[in-house]
């Protein structure tokens, strides 16, 4: 990690003390790199017991696992955060500014995710051996299991907090990635990686299949609004009791 950093340079600051956008970049890359490293020996452990809860359906092990999970992968972070922040002579609280910063804007938040998963991408060292055939058909079943995933989500979307759902959705990923190593014996980061070595994006095969999957999303979406409007006698109805009441 220090090495990367001197081979850098300097990470250039604004007079505030927060990172300019390029140096904020390769440092971030920097510790997101760092961090998965560090973590991975325990991720593989709680990964491995993961799988055993979903096979067991054992949903309470299973969430308890996750969120043990993202404990020790935070605390990895941290710790790598704090070092990389000493080592360049950065002060935390400016490099959390950075962060808070550049995710305000719109732009900038989408190139920096996009960077986040190519590092990510990086960290998954599992040569691709399986069949272009074969990473079709896994991608298939990770586009159904988005598709359960999103009506699961419907039916708490107005009795669930948004953090709630959020952490109910990184669960039902982490169950993704549980399944399709199941089915096909590879997770979900090894599935990413094999679509962008088939170049899957272009595929028509999976762009087909793809649009069939959001029309459903979509077509039940409206159902859902549909059920959830007043029918057109009852909005006639009270309409006509309003006009009753007089000019408001």
């Amino acid at each position: 990690m220090r090495e990367a950093m001197d081979q850098h340079g300097e990470f250039s600051t604004k007079v505030d003390g927060t990172l300019e956008y390029d140096a904020f970049i390769v440092f971030r890359a920097i510790i997101t790199r760092q961090s998965g490293r560090s973590f991975a020996p325990k991720r593989t452990e709680i990964n491995a017991k993961k799988l055993e809860a979903f096979n067991a359906k054992d949903q309470q092990e299973y969430v308890k696992l996750f969120r043990e999970g993202q404990v020790e992968y935070q605390k990895a972070l941290v710790n790598i955060t704090k070092k990389a922040c000493e080592w360049i002579e950065l002060d935390a609280q400016n490099y959390q500014l950075s962060i808070r910063m550049y995710m305000e804007d719109e732009q900038k938040r989408k190139e920096i995710q996009e960077k986040d998963a190519e590092v990510r991408m990086a960290l998954e060292t599992k040569e691709v051996t399986e069949t272009e055939e074969d990473i079709i058909k896994a991608s298939k079943f990770k586009f159904k299991r988005d598709m359960e995933m999103f009506r699961k989500l419907q039916s708490l979307k107005f009795t669930t907090s948004p953090q709630a759902q959020a952490e109910i959705q990184a669960i039902e990923m982490s169950k993704t990635s549980d399944a399709i190593t199941v089915e096909f014996g590879f997770d979900l980061a090894h599935l990413a990686k094999a679509s962008k070595h088939f170049n899957l994006e272009n595929n028509d095969e999976l762009k087909s299949f793809r649009r069939i999957v959001i029309a459903q999303k979509e077509s039940e979406e409206k159902q859902e609004f549909e059920r959830a409007q007043p029918p057109a006698e009852v909005i006639q109805k009270i309409q006509e009791e309003g006009k009753q009441l007089g000019e408001p």
